[in-house]
C-alpha cells in the first residue's frame, strides 16, 4: 500500500496542477462560457425591450422587421413571414394618420399590442437562442410602455407645439424604423 509520505507527495502534485490550471484559466471554462451567455442574453433581452416598445407604437412593425431580417433559407415561408407583415406595417403607418383610427391605448388595440410584443420577443429570443420566457415578459412590458408613452407624448406635443398630428405620426414612424432596426440586428 501507500505510505503517508507517498500519499502526501501525490496530493502535493495534484494541488500543484490545480494551481497551474487555475492560473492559466482562473475563472474556468464553464464560468467563462456562462459569462458570455449571460452577456449575450442581456443584449438580446435589451433588444426585446426595444422591440416591445416599437410594437407599442406601431404594432405590426416588429413582425415586419423580424421578417425582413429573418433567415432567407425558407423560400416557401417568405410570403407569410416577410411580405404580409411588411404590407400590414405599411398599412398601419398610413392608417395611423387618419382621425378615425382608435387610440393605441383602447382595450382591444392595447391587448393586441401586448400579444404582438410577446410574440415578437419570442421570435427574437428563439432566433438568438436565449431563454424566451424573460424575453417575452420584457417584450410585453415594452409594448405596454411604448403604447402609453407614445400616446401621451404625441397628444401632449400636438397640444403644446401645435404641430399637426400626421406630422407627429411621421416622426413616430422614423423612431419606429430606427429603434426597430437596432432591436432586430443579429449578434452573429
Amino acid at each position: 500500500m501507500f505510505d503517508d509520505e507517498k500519499v502526501e507527495s501525490i496530493m502535493n502534485r495534484v494541488d500543484a496542477r490545480k494551481v497551474q490550471a487555475h492560473a492559466a484559466n482562473p475563472k474556468g471554462v464553464t464560468a467563462i462560457l456562462d459569462d458570455y451567455l449571460n452577456q449575450r442574453a442581456l443584449k438580446v433581452y435589451s433588444q426585446t425591450s426595444a422591440l416591445g416598445f416599437v410594437t407599442g407604437i406601431r404594432s405590426m412593425s416588429s413582425l415586419a422587421l423580424l421578417g425582413r431580417t429573418s433567415d432567407k433559407s425558407r423560400e416557401g415561408m417568405q410570403l407569410l413571414t416577410q411580405w404580409l407583415p411588411l404590407v400590414a406595417a405599411l398599412g398601419e403607418a398610413v392608417a395611423d394618420k387618419l382621425p378615425v383610427i382608435p387610440s393605441r391605448t383602447s382595450a382591444g388595440t392595447f391587448i393586441g399590442r401586448l400579444v404582438i410584443g410577446g410574440v415578437s420577443a419570442l421570435i427574437l429570443c428563439r432566433r438568438e437562442q436565449v431563454p424566451p420566457i424573460p424575453g417575452v415578459v420584457i417584450g410585453v412590458v415594452g409594448a405596454g410602455t411604448g403604447a402609453f408613452a407614445s400616446h401621451y407624448i404625441r397628444t401632449r406635443l400636438a397640444k403644446v407645439t401645435k404641430i399637426p398630428d400626421p406630422v407627429l405620426g411621421i416622426l413616430e414612424d422614423a423612431l419606429v424604423s430606427g429603434l426597430g432596426m437596432l432591436a432586430v440586428r443579429k449578434h452573429h
